[in-house]
């Protein structure tokens, strides 16, 4: 036989062998979020890894050496198992990922009850304990773990000057504003709501957010 052909045997049993993780992934894939946790499908797949292991025990029993005519399905076998392992790997890393994802925006796709409707056990287990420790760990720091990374935006108004007797004030960022009479101000309504409750600033039309 022709190198090209076993070669290409090789890949057809293969992808034989990995059909059943393929699924696994391509389901995951396919489903706009979290699909049912697939126990039965994840059975079958350490099933086989199971059978794979059997064979490649059998060929290497007892400290000879394989012959090299099962070199070639010592090869087959190993390589289907760690095919199937990195499958069985990649959807359950993947389902925590986004399993994690979903505390930390609390709980943006599914409330916690629904989420036991996709969930296996294990993974509920997983998502109280890490729900658990997150907590625990913002209250020692005494942080909200689920506000934005990034500050607010600050909300800016405009404001006429009422008053002469203003001069020049330091906003909390740090800005001098020379307020002179009449003239019209873009600042941090912070800084001047309590000149507009006095009377001495304004709030005009043309009110903006920043």
């Amino acid at each position: 036989s022709s190198p090209l052909l076993l070669l290409f045997l090789f890949h057809i049993i293969m992808a034989m062998y990995g059909q059943k993780g393929r699924d696994l992934l391509l389901e995951l894939k396919r489903s706009d979020w979290l699909p049912p946790y697939n126990g039965e499908l994840c059975t079958e797949i350490l099933e086989e890894i199971s059978l794979h292991f059997d064979e490649l025990q059998a060929q290497i029993s007892g400290n000879q050496k394989p012959p090299m005519e099962a070199r070639s399905s010592l090869l087959l076998h190993d390589m289907a198992i760690r095919r199937n392992k990195r499958c069985l790997l990649a959807y359950h890393v993947s389902r925590l990922t986004a399993l994690q994802k979903e505390v930390n925006t609390g709980y943006e796709h599914f409330n916690s009850a629904q989420l036991a409707t996709v969930t296996a056990e294990s993974e509920q287990d997983f998502l109280q304990q890490y729900e658990k420790l997150r907590t625990n760990f913002g209250a020692a720091l005494n942080l909200d773990l689920r506000a934005s990374l990034y500050p607010p935006e600050q909300d800016f108004v405009q404001v006429r000057v009422l008053s002469s007797k203003l001069g020049t004030i330091v906003t909390e960022s740090g800005s001098a504003v020379n307020l002179q009479l009449g003239t019209i101000h873009y600042l941090p309504r912070g800084d001047v709501e309590p000149l507009i409750r006095q009377g001495l600033l304004e709030q005009v039309d043309g009110e903006e957010e920043g």
